[in-house]
């Protein structure tokens, strides 16, 4: 459904302040036997001047055995915070945390990209018999096709899932809504209304041939992005597409 959104800019993650740049989720165990060498587990984890640190340090405690213990458990515990996908304090160590590393959310933008189709299943067929004329006939059709609008909105975002029914996108200091519940709210359309499409199609049947005419139909969607941003200013861009009518494609065929 949303191969001609798929190829869009994907915005990386920003930089929250005093907090690295969001990383792939590391493994914990990885983390832990890197560790073995003292700073290198805490490099794995994106922690570049704090493993070096470590490594530095390893090399006039390292007969001491201290700085392996302590480096291995904070690798692994660092770790299954990454894991979680929590954002990892530069210097954060497995004793310390921040304040709060929940995301409150908020409808920072949404990005009109265009229209695209979509085949709804199934063909329509009209059948017209001109098999035992010689004169050219002209038949007029009037087709009809019901339809709804509805929204949807792709979870897959960076190759995870977000579950957008967990989400609560602010909406001023106390309201909170949805984010399929926002975006509604950024359209005039009404979702699940029902609409009535119909045309006059004008079909031409030669003499003595009985023909068959067939509808494809297919939905008309508006497609975009909605833009998510948080407190720490990381954000997420999950696409989106609203059917807002439907078309056909027609196709005339000799029996």
């Amino acid at each position: 459904m949303f191969g001609a959104i798929s190829d869009g800019v994907k915005k990386r993650l920003a930089t929250p302040p005093k907090v690295l740049a969001a990383l792939p989720p590391r493994r914990p165990a990885v983390a832990a036997a890197l560790s073995i060498l003292p700073g290198v587990g805490q490099l794995y984890l994106g922690q570049s001047k704090k493993g070096y640190t470590m490594l530095l340090l390893g090399l006039f405690v390292y007969p001491a055995l201290i700085i392996i213990p302590l480096g291995v458990v904070d690798a692994f515990i660092l770790g299954r915070r990454s894991r979680r996908g929590e954002l990892i304090g530069a210097w954060e160590c497995f004793w310390t945390r921040r304040p709060s590393t929940e995301s409150i959310w908020k409808l920072s933008d949404v990005i009109k990209k265009g229209r695209a189709q979509q085949l709804i299943p199934g063909v329509e067929e009209h059948v017209i018999d001109n098999s035992r004329s010689g004169s050219t006939v002209t038949k007029t059709l009037t087709v009809t096709r019901e339809w709804a609008c509805t929204y949807t909105i792709e979870h897959q975002h960076d190759h995870k899932t977000v579950d957008t029914s967990t989400i609560q996108v602010r909406d001023g200091v106390t309201k909170a809504r949805s984010v399929e519940n926002a975006l509604r709210n950024r359209f005039a359309y009404t979702h699940g209304s029902k609409h009535v499409y119909q045309e006059n199609v004008e079909v031409v049947i030669p003499p003595f041939k009985k023909m068959r005419v067939l509808l494809n139909w297919k939905n008309i969607l508006e497609v975009g992005s909605v833009v998510l941003r948080d407190q720490y200013d990381a954000g997420i861009e999950l696409p989106f597409a609203i059917v807002i009518g439907v078309t056909f494609d027609q196709a005339q065929i000799d029996e």
